[in-house]
């Protein structure tokens, strides 16, 4: 949802395409991360994670990039990692 305005958004990630996935944001901020395991995009033990923020209602990609190994659990406050791994 747009905190600006009140619309509803589909969300930019999600279904078997991006299986695990964890999402973040903040009601102060305009980005919505989303990380999950990159396995959909041929890669075995690997991590995507991606930025969007809203901009003319929609979601835009800031960032998207693949990490190494498991997921970690991410904090959906901040978007940081907890130090745990994410199954």
């Amino acid at each position: 949802m747009d905190a600006t305005n009140g619309h509803v958004l589909p969300l930019p990630a999600g279904g078997e395409d991006t299986p695990l996935l964890q999402l973040a944001f903040r009601p102060d901020s305009l980005v919505l991360r989303a990380l999950w395991r990159a396995s959909a995009w041929g890669e075995p033990d690997a991590c995507a994670l991606q930025d969007f923020v809203i901009e003319a209602g929609q979601f835009r990609s800031l960032k998207k990039e693949v990490l190494p190994g498991i997921c970690p659990e991410m904090n959906s406050e901040t978007g940081e990692s907890t130090g745990e791994l994410y199954w």
